[in-house]
C-alpha cells in the first residue's frame, strides 16, 4: 500500500551551486550539511567513475567520505591522489556493508547522511532534490531516489515494498520509465543503493545493524524507522544510475547472507509464525541452484530459530 505525499511547492530552498568536490565551500549556513558516505572494497575502477560523477554535484554544503573496507588494490592511494578533498576512512579488514557505513556515519558531520553504493553514477541535482523532499516532509526520516540501470531509462527501483513471504520488492523493476512513478510516495523501505537519512533518526533508533553484514540492513532500518513513527519516502526527482552486484557477484557467501538475513529480518519484524510459513514456502518451492545457500542459512540461523520456536510454543500454550 502506498500513499502519495503532495507538496504545493516543487522547490523549498535555493541552493548555492558549486562545481566539484575540491571547490566545495561551506559558506551558506542556511543549507543543511550533507555527508555523503560511500563504502568500497577492491573496486577502485568503479569507485573512481562514481566519484567523478559526484564531482559534478551541485550542492554547497557537502562532505564526501569514502570508507575503504579492507581494500588491497590501492584504493586509498588512488582516491587521495585524484580526489584530495574526499575524506578517506580506512578499515584494515572488510567490516561488511552495514558496519562499513556505520564507520562512515560515526565520522560524518552532516544533519543528513546519504549512503551511496560505489557502483553508481549520480546526477548533479540529486542531493538538492533529496534534501528538498526531506525538508518539506518533516516526518520523513529515510528517503530514496529513482534508480535506473546504467543505460537508458529502465527502472531498477521506484519505491520499495514487501511482497509474498516477506521478500523486499522494488516497484517498477525492469519497466521503462514513462513517468508512471513520478510522485513523492510513502513506501515501506528505502534502497541502500542511495538512501538519505535524517541524523535525528540515527540518534533515536541507532545505526544500521552490523549483524546483517550485507543485505537487508536497509530494509531493517526502514522498518525500525516506521515503527518509531517516521515515514520512509520515495523521491522521484532525485535520479541515479546503479550497476548492481559489483561486489556481491564475486563470492558465494553473499548469496548465503541474502537467505540468512531474510530469515533474520522476518523473525524481527513479522514474528515466528509468519517466518515458519515463509521457510516452509521456500523449502517447497526451492530451486536446485538456491538450495545449498538456503540450507546453510537455516543452519546459521538455528539458535534464533529454536528460540523463536520455543517462544511460539510457549505463546500457544498461553491461550489453551
Amino acid at each position: 500500500m502506498y500513499s502519495t505525499i503532495n507538496s504545493t511547492s516543487s522547490t523549498l530552498m535555493t541552493m548555492t551551486r558549486y562545481k566539484g568536490i575540491s571547490n566545495c565551500q561551506h559558506e551558506d549556513l542556511e543549507v543543511p550539511m550533507v555527508s555523503l558516505v560511500i563504502v568500497t572494497s577492491n573496486n577502485k575502477r568503479i569507485l573512481t567513475e562514481c566519484l567523478y560523477s559526484v564531482n559534478s554535484v551541485e550542492y554547497s554544503n557537502l562532505e564526501v567520505i569514502v570508507v575503504d573496507n579492507g581494500s588491497s588494490d590501492g584504493t586509498s592511494s588512488l582516491i587521495s591522489e585524484k580526489f584530495p578533498r574526499v575524506r578517506i576512512i580506512r578499515s584494515e579488514r572488510n567490516l561488511g556493508y552495514a558496519a562499513g557505513n556505520n564507520l562512515g556515519i560515526r565520522n560524518a558531520r552532516g544533519s543528513y547522511i546519504i549512503l551511496l553504493n560505489d557502483d553508481t553514477m549520480v546526477e548533479p541535482q540529486f542531493i538538492t532534490r533529496l534534501v528538498e523532499a526531506m525538508e518539506i516532509e518533516p516526518r520523513a526520516a529515510l528517503g530514496s531516489c529513482k534508480i535506473y540501470g546504467m543505460k537508458g531509462k529502465r527502472l531498477q527501483y521506484a519505491g520499495g515494498f514487501i511482497g509474498n513471504m516477506g521478500y523486499p520488492l522494488m516497484r517498477g523493476f525492469g519497466e521503462e520509465d514513462k513517468g508512471q512513478y513520478n510522485n513523492v510516495t510513502e513506501v515501506e523501505w528505502a534502497s541502500g543503493a542511495c538512501m538519505i537519512i535524517r541524523r535525528k533518526l540515527l540518534d533515536e533508533i541507532g545505526y544500521l545493524d552490523d549483524s546483517f553484514y550485507f543485505y537487508y540492513e536497509d530494509t531493517d532500518l526502514s522498518f525500525r524507522a516506521r515503527k518509531a513513527g517516521y515515514k520512509v519516502i520515495y523521491i522521484p526527482t532525485a535520479v541515479i544510475r546503479h550497476q548492481g552486484a559489483a561486489t556481491t557477484r564475486r563470492h558465494w557467501r553473499y548469496k548465503v547472507f541474502g537467505n540468512r538475513n531474510h530469515i533474520k529480518f522476518l523473525l524481527r519484524h513479522f514474528g515466528s509464525a509468519y517466518t515458519a510459513r515463509a521457510i516452509a514456502w521456500d523449502l517447497w518451492n526451492i530451486s536446485p541452484y538456491r538450495a545449498p545457500y538456503l540450507l546453510i542459512a537455516l543452519l546459521w540461523n538455528c539458535p534464533e530459530l529454536f528460540s523463536a520456536m520455543f517462544k511460539l510454543k510457549k505463546d500457544s500454550h498461553r491461550y489453551l
